[in-house]
């Protein structure tokens, strides 16, 4: 028998990079950008983001890269199934940019609590 659970699917790229202002317990699930060599923070809004931090250390963060599927809220107008092109948000999240955007797959869309699963 199979569930449908796809927020579970794929571990994606795990990578250990540095960080000056992430805060531990705040900003793992949230996009973030490469602001330095092997370092990152959170992306701002009309970034494109290039991964999700994990976990956060003094220091130190684990960022996943892609191939997995991930749930981000989203901050625009719902983004649609299959396709969307998002960008950044500046809150944590993304938003849909039809013009800078970049594509992602989109699996679902919970306009009740504005979250998106989406592969990347």
């Amino acid at each position: 028998m199979f569930i449908v659970k796809n927020r579970a699917v794929g571990d994606g790229t795990r990578v250990t990079m540095k960080h000056t202002t992430l805060v531990k317990d705040t900003d793992e699930g949230k996009p973030i950008k490469i602001s330095a060599a092997n370092t990152v923070v959170l992306a701002s809004a009309d970034d494109p983001f290039v991964g999700i931090v994990e976990a956060i250390e003094s220091g130190v963060c684990t960022v996943n890269f892609g191939r997995c599927v991930r749930t981000l809220k989203y901050s625009s107008t719902a983004p649609g199934l299959n396709s969307a092109l998002l960008e950044c948000d500046g809150a944590g999240g993304v938003r849909v940019d039809g013009t800078n955007g970049q594509p992602f797959t989109v699996l679902e869309v919970n306009t009740t609590d504005t979250e998106v699963t989406l592969a990347f």
